[in-house]
């Protein structure tokens, strides 16, 4: 929903991206809520996962580093108030953890052992006469081929590392009845329905249950090297809490937020004169190779002459219809028609080529009703309404945990400005 968006923008998604220098020693701390110490390193795993276009928008220079911190401590209260009212223990946010961890920590293995895999010109040359059999092949084919090769030899790759990991599993039973039967040995260890039915979406088939088995082995491996006490793994972690913990928080303020149909016809009373529809015009376009042919259509057409008359017939069988609108500020043949109130209009390509603009018809702009922007006029209400209990909510949890950004981060902020 829109307004979802717009009222609990402050809790960006931050989705993964690529990386950032270290600016300090990752574990240096920067920020501390309630009993929990954050670190540089998790500002830096937060920070590498945003867009590049929304760190030079929202989070460049000191400011923007700041900005960024604020953030975290926010989602950071919010997850301390969910740890401590309980949210983590429900089963099926418990459930969301453990797939969470088992899933993470198998792929840091794979990860971990994958090898980048090389692909030799000659593999190149080798496919292409396969495939291509003498055709045409262009650079974009070319790339191609290398990619899907590269891609090939990777799942080889994965699904060696997979095959060797799970040398020792012993399948006894892919029909468990319930969650204490093994459905598998893995050396000594036996695996039960209960630790693979988190990785099991829908009914658990014989097939969902390998691959279950399959994940929890590499999983199993991952714990073997230590990968759950690395610092990647512990970042993810508690990034994925913050998650989970935000999003109970948005549908919460979501669910108390109510705004009366009373509130949105005053609302559109008083601000009648922002909901009316743009004026549009239908035009007629023709393109003339140059400016003194289209000034010579133009001439003819204001001494009285028909389109037909005036337009050579090579242009005039390629006239196109178009409709264009008052608001269309990145369209220059509506800019062109708005703000001229001739018929005929011309309009320079910077390829060299004229437009000739006919203005068919102009139809002005109208007062919108309240049944047309009831539901913008609702989102933008609700989003109002969201952002101050947002506000309300963090005032009341920042009393209550007393959140404390250490002096340690100035000086990371600063140092990673400088590099």
């Amino acid at each position: 929903m829109r307004y979802r968006l717009a009222a609990l923008s402050l809790f960006l998604s931050f989705s993964l991206f690529g990386g950032a220098p270290a600016a300090c020693p990752p574990d240096t701390p920067i920020l501390r809520v309630d009993g929990r110490v954050i670190d540089y390193s998790y500002f830096s795993f937060v920070k590498s996962r945003i867009p590049q276009w929304a760190i030079k928008k929202y989070y460049s220079g000191p400011e923007g580093n700041k900005k960024l911190l604020d953030k975290i401590l926010e989602r950071q209260l919010i997850l301390k108030y969910y740890e401590d009212s309980g949210f983590f223990k429900k089963p099926e946010i418990r459930n969301h953890l453990v797939r969470f961890k088992v899933k993470e920590l198998a792929s840091l293995y794979l990860s971990g052992h994958l090898k980048s895999p090389k692909v030799t010109e000659s593999e190149v040359q080798e496919a292409i006469r396969k495939y291509y059999h003498g055709k045409k092949v262009t650079p974009e084919i070319r790339r191609s081929v290398r990619i899907n090769l590269e891609a090939q030899k990777l799942a080889s790759e994965r699904e060696s590392i997979v095959s060797s990991a799970t040398k020792g599993l012993k399948v006894q039973n892919l029909n468990p009845k319930s969650p204490d039967d093994v459905v598998a040995v893995y050396g000594t260890r036996r695996i039960t329905y209960r630790e693979l039915e988190p990785l099991i979406e829908g009914k658990p088939t014989p097939l969902k249950l390998k691959r279950a088995l399959n994940t929890y082995v590499l999983y199993l491996k991952a714990l073997e090297e230590g990968l759950d006490r690395s610092r990647e793994f512990k970042n993810s972690l508690l990034s994925f809490k913050e998650n989970l913990a935000v999003s109970a928080f948005e549908r919460s303020v979501l669910a108390r937020v109510k705004v009366s149909d009373r509130e949105v016809k005053e609302y559109y009373e008083k601000h009648k004169g922002e909901f009316k529809t743009p004026a549009s015009a239908e035009v007629l376009i023709f393109v003339f190779p140059s400016e003194s042919e289209a000034k010579k259509a133009l001439k003819l057409l204001k001494a009285g002459k028909s389109l037909k008359e005036a337009v050579p017939p090579s242009i005039y069988s390629t006239g196109r219809r178009w409709t264009v609108l008052s608001n269309d500020r990145n369209n220059p043949v509506a800019m062109l028609v708005f703000s001229s109130k001739e018929k005929y209009n011309l309009l320079n390509m910077p390829d060299g080529r004229t437009l000739l603009v006919v203005v068919e018809k102009r139809i002005p702009s109208r007062q919108k009703l309240l049944g047309d922007v009831y539901r913008e006029i609702k989102e933008e209400l609700t989003a109002r309404k969201a952002r101050r209990l947002v506000r309300e909510e963090l005032s009341t949890l920042k009393k209550r945990y007393s959140p404390q950004v250490l002096p340690s981060f100035l000086n990371c902020a600063g140092k990673e400005e400088s590099n």
